[in-house]
């Protein structure tokens, strides 16, 4: 097929690329009949392929000037440009304000109840019951909740979202994220 998208090629070469293509249709539609009738089907010889685009990275290759050749050598190129010394960094504003210890546990142990609370949901087999149950934990998680030192729940529906408030929601996210993907390493 990627020499058809080649320009250039003979009329003659054309005219035998595509009957091979046709016969390997045929073929293909044998082949998916083939466990019904169990019949053993093979492809001949001469519709086996010989070498492939080098977009494909299979030897033997022949290098493809078609457009998907020159679509993959286009993004190789930009591959091999691409700067290894840039680093991603949260911004300052997300790391100015220290998270406390005992509110990254409580954080912790409110994230793991609600993986324990969504891993029960997805065992469910009614999809409708499953859906309905999962947007009640939704509801019930959607307004994040500050844990208050006497454990009680502040909720934050309704409470003016103060930017001390912000700061510290951002750095339990980030608290979240990097001990989670700590773990799974």
């Amino acid at each position: 097929m990627d020499r058809l998208l080649t320009g250039g090629i003979p009329k003659s070469e054309r005219k035998e690329i595509k009957k091979k293509m046709l016969d390997l249709v045929d073929i293909y539609y044998l082949v998916l009949d083939a466990e019904k009738s169990g019949d053993k089907i093979t492809v001949p010889e001469e519709l086996m392929v010989k070498q492939y685009p080098h977009l494909m990275e299979r030897y033997p290759d022949y290098h493809s000037a078609s457009v998907l050749g020159k679509i993959y050598d286009e993004v190789k190129s930009q591959e091999s440009e691409a700067d290894p010394s840039i680093k991603i960094v949260p911004l300052q504003c997300f790391t100015e304000v220290a998270v406390s210890e005992d509110y990254k546990r409580r954080w912790t142990s409110l994230y793991q109840e609600y993986l324990r609370e969504s891993s029960k949901l997805c065992k469910l087999e009614d999809k409708a019951e499953r859906n309905i149950n999962f947007h009640e934990l939704y509801q019930e998680y959607k307004w994040v909740s500050i844990l208050l030192p006497n454990g009680r729940h502040l909720k934050f529906k309704g409470c003016p979202k103060s930017r001390q408030v912000f700061f510290f929601l951002a750095g339990f996210c980030r608290c979240c994220t990097r001990s989670r993907s700590l773990s799974t390493a």
